[in-house]
């Protein structure tokens, strides 16, 4: 934060005698990293919206088979130049220090691969675990929040074999977007700053 005095102001320039300075660190101690499947319709602004005032790392959107065939290079663009308005929208309304990273929308086998030093995770209603079950020590987690239709039997194993464990939100079905919400928060009473 800056406090300063004006000293020259015009039609095309305004010119400022800094003051004084102060930083304030608003960000969270735990790295998130979201993998959120694309949705069809606006959830998908208000999921990038919500995770970033939350205190997520880094989004990446994820594509699944059905959504593949109608990416294009013309249509990447357009949705990544307006997800990274949300982005830094989000982090001027909560007062973030940090603009978190968005990856070009990505297949899921690319984005389980990834080699990180982060604790694996994604959600259905029968997880193995709960949010409260897991240690006290997580400083990075990587999540995968599923599409509206959740995660089919062959993607579970799937996601079990790549180092995820499955967590649980409770015993209701939730959208896509409350999950990730829901997720988040959970993670960051446990791990972060809330």
């Amino acid at each position: 934060m800056f406090l300063a005095t004006i000293q020259f102001i015009s039609k095309e320039l305004i010119a400022l005698k800094i003051i004084n300075c102060t930083s304030e660190n608003n960000e969270s101690n735990l790295y998130l990293h979201l993998g959120q499947i694309i949705s069809k319709n606006k959830n998908m602004d208000m999921i990038i919206q919500k995770s970033v005032e939350l205190g997520v790392s880094k989004i990446t959107p994820i594509f699944n088979k059905l959504l593949k065939n109608i990416l294009n290079k013309d249509y990447i663009y357009k949705k990544m130049k307006h997800w990274k308005e949300i982005i830094i929208s989000s982090c001027q309304q909560c007062e973030r220090n940090i603009v978190p990273e968005i990856d070009e929308p990505q297949c899921l086998k690319k984005w389980i691969k990834e080699d990180k030093k982060e604790k694996k995770f994604f959600f259905e209603k029968s997880g193995k675990y709960s949010i409260n079950n897991l240690d006290q020590n997580i400083n990075k987690v990587r999540i995968l929040i599923g599409s509206e239709y959740g995660f089919s039997k062959k993607d579970k194993m799937y996601l079990l074999k790549n180092g995820f464990s499955s967590l649980s939100l409770g015993s209701r079905t939730l959208r896509m977007e409350t999950a990730a919400i829901s997720a988040i928060s959970c993670l960051q009473l446990k791990f972060g700053d809330f």
